[in-house]
């Protein structure tokens, strides 16, 4: 009789540890992700030797980033990542768009507050690579263990200042139809000389006085 009970508790209890079990499990997938990034960083062929990776998903999902060691080499996360095993952090499988930043070594006598870390050296890398829209670094990331090497150009290649802030040209231009035709009659014409004007000043005195006249005999 009591082995009869056991049994029938156990079979009520498996659908609840099946269940368990299964929650269990996504939850485990939902928090580590599957896959592993890693990879190197150069600027003008040259390890970067510092600075940060940034993966942005093509889709909804969390973003990745990695800080880049001072051997060019980095590793993405997802938040604190895995403490014990940082290399071993894993994010989703799926398309990115990446924005990198690189800079030299921090200058240790500088910082933002008293025994605060230092701050970055000037840029290496390119203005283009710091956001995603400009970057052109799409990555497909596969399930299991990636490699990437990321080739960056360095900041010598940006553009003037005046041409990489330059404002949109403006849709009222003078260049559009009609305004063009105006400013060309404005051009021809060609203002009366001195004798002109005298001439006109002339002609339109002898015409009042004669207004006056007739006004007067009326």
């Amino acid at each position: 009789m009591h082995q009869c009970m056991s049994m029938n508790n156990l079979v009520r209890l498996t659908p609840l540890l099946l269940g368990l079990i299964f929650i269990a499990s996504c939850a485990d997938n939902t928090h580590v992700g599957n896959a592993i990034v890693q990879g190197t960083v150069t600027v003008d062929g040259t390890l970067a030797p510092r600075g940060q990776v940034t993966f942005y998903p093509e889709k909804q999902g969390p973003v990745a980033t990695g800080p880049i060691h001072s051997d060019g080499s980095f590793s993405l996360r997802i938040g604190q990542g895995n403490m014990t095993r940082p290399d071993e952090s894993k994010i989703y499988s799926g398309n990115y768009t990446a924005a990198v930043i690189v800079s030299e070594p921090a200058d240790k006598s500088t910082s933002v507050a008293e025994g605060g870390p230092p701050l970055a050296g000037p840029r290496l890398s390119a203005t283009k690579y710091t956001k995603p829209e400009t970057s052109g670094l799409e990555f497909s990331v596969k399930p299991g263990r990636n490699v990437f090497a990321i080739e960056l150009e360095g900041s010598k290649n940006d553009p003037p200042p005046d041409e990489l802030y330059r404002p949109e040209e403006s849709d009222h231009s003078i260049n559009e139809p009609g305004i063009e035709e105006d400013h060309a009659r404005m051009d021809d014409y060609e203002s009366p000389d001195s004798e002109e004007l005298q001439s006109i000043t002339k002609t339109n005195q002898k015409d009042d006085e004669d207004t006056s006249m007739e006004d007067i005999e009326k």
